[in-house]
């Protein structure tokens, strides 16, 4: 069966149709784990394949979702289950990403997510809960340090940051005139 953009199963498809008709709703031809790997040795340990795959990761896509899509590819085609590629994804994305590397010298994106900005960002949230709490505690009018603090966890607004009073607009065209 060709796997194309629309030939692919519909949820629920299998229930309306004869059981065993599609590869993914019988038996994996592979159970094990270390032939499951063998099979994906067989397959990535080739020269050329790496730099396919490394010439898709220079053009910006990150390797997480390439590991995922070969390995639903092979799920759906009844190659293993779901829970071995799921335990065999690790080590897929390791070797590959180690591969690379060693033969392009350049560095691989695992993934989209900006770890240290999500970091930073949930360390000023912490920040900003507890002086908000601290300032809330304490009433020093006038103090240097309150006041400091205050402008840090809440800045105030600037002329172009401010609001603006909504313009209504006017109805136009034909059905306007009604």
């Amino acid at each position: 069966m060709a796997v194309g953009r629309f030939s692919r199963p519909i949820p629920g498809m299998s229930i309306t149709g004869e059981l065993g008709k599609y590869p993914f709703e019988k038996p994996p031809q592979m159970v094990e784990l270390e032939e499951v790997f063998q099979y994906y040795m067989n397959r990535l340990a080739n020269e050329d394949t790496i730099d396919d795959i490394a010439l898709v990761c220079k053009m910006g896509v990150p390797l997480k979702p390439i590991v995922k899509s070969m390995l639903t590819v092979n799920e759906m085609e009844g190659k293993h289950s779901l829970d071995i590629g799921l335990l065999i994804a690790p080590v897929l994305h390791a070797f590959l990403k180690g591969a690379i590397e060693a033969q392009t010298g350049e560095k691989v994106r695992d993934d989209d997510r900006d770890y240290k900005t999500e970091i930073e960002a949930k360390e000023m949230a912490k920040f900003k809960a507890l002086t908000m709490k601290y300032l809330s505690d304490i009433d020093k009018q006038g103090d240097p340090g309150v006041e400091l603090l205050k402008d840090i966890v809440e800045p105030e607004a600037t002329p172009e940051e401010t609001p603006e009073e909504p313009v209504e607009e006017k109805p136009m065209g034909l059905m306007a005139k009604g």
